[in-house]
């Protein structure tokens, strides 16, 4: 006869593990379970209780010039490194000290998306020292404005708009040159004009506000700055070492359980009888 693993049975009544069988089992096994559950949660205390306390910290990168596709694959790959338990990968963005490193516990970017020619990107940190925030930081800035693609856009962009405002400026002179000269001409004169100082004033209003438009454009321009800076806890953020007990506990009783009442399942009776 083929050997197979068999369920120990004596007659008909075993076949099945009814609900009264598992509460018995549970009941007679209370004890048990309940040392081991203790002692779990006397061990799952002790550890908690001597893990570095922990600090999260929030703060949104914005930029005017770049979106998500840019920014994103810059600042990913500091996060996959703290994930990921590699330090020296995520030196080489942040370029801080290993010290400083060594605090960070989880580093989450979050793009908000491009709205109003802005794009946010929200920053979770958290660190096992409070002094580190404003050092990373100020880390996570830099790698992005020292960016060489960065730097060529910004530096292109900048001469873009500088052009812009210097010929807005000069038209503006010539303006006021033309507005000084009619100025000078007798009334019965400007009427024979084909330009009235009425129009002249209207378009030194109109290119006085183009130009201040101008100005506003190109020093709005940047490749990143804090729209909010990194919040400063006040209070820890964990562990709970209160709710890390509790939840090992309830795991191993749950567990010690299942053990037992697989234990009467596999074996049988005699095998509950014989541990009686």
């Amino acid at each position: 006869m083929k050997e197979e693993v068999k369920y120990i049975l004596k007659d008909d009544r075993d076949l099945e593990i009814s609900l009264r069988k598992v509460y018995e089992v549970l009941i007679s096994k209370w004890k048990q379970i309940l040392l081991i559950s203790m002692v779990a949660g006397v061990l799952a205390f002790a550890f908690n209780i001597n893990l570095p306390p922990y600090y999260d910290s929030s703060a949104m990168l914005a930029s005017t010039m770049f979106n998500a596709t840019e920014i994103m694959p810059i600042l990913n790959p500091m996060s996959e490194a703290v994930s990921n338990g590699n330090l020296q990968e995520l030196k080489k963005s942040l370029k801080v000290s290993d010290s400083v490193l060594g605090t960070v516990k989880s580093l989450e970017f979050v793009s908000q998306g491009y709205d109003e020619e802005l794009f946010t990107c929200e920053v979770n940190l958290q660190v096992t020292d409070t002094n580190t925030i404003p050092i990373i930081e100020k880390a996570i800035l830099q790698n992005l404005m020292s960016n060489p693609y960065f730097l060529e856009r910004y530096s292109s962009k900048q001469e873009q708009w500088n052009s812009v405002y210097e010929k807005t400026i000069e038209e503006i002179g010539n303006l006021n040159k033309m507005k000084l000269a009619i100025d000078d001409i007798d009334a019965k004169v400007q009427a024979g004009l084909i330009v009235y100082p009425l129009n002249i004033h209207s378009e030194l209003v109109h290119m006085e506000e183009k130009a201040a438009n101008i100005k506003w454009r190109r020093d709005m321009l940047s490749i990143a700055y804090y729209l909010r800076k990194a919040t400063m806890p006040s209070s820890k953020s964990g562990p709970s070492v209160l709710k890390n007990t509790l939840a090992v506990i309830i795991a191993v009783s749950l567990f010690s359980a299942l053990l037992y009442i697989l234990n009467f399942a596999l074996l049988g009776p005699e095998a509950q009888k014989r541990e009686d």
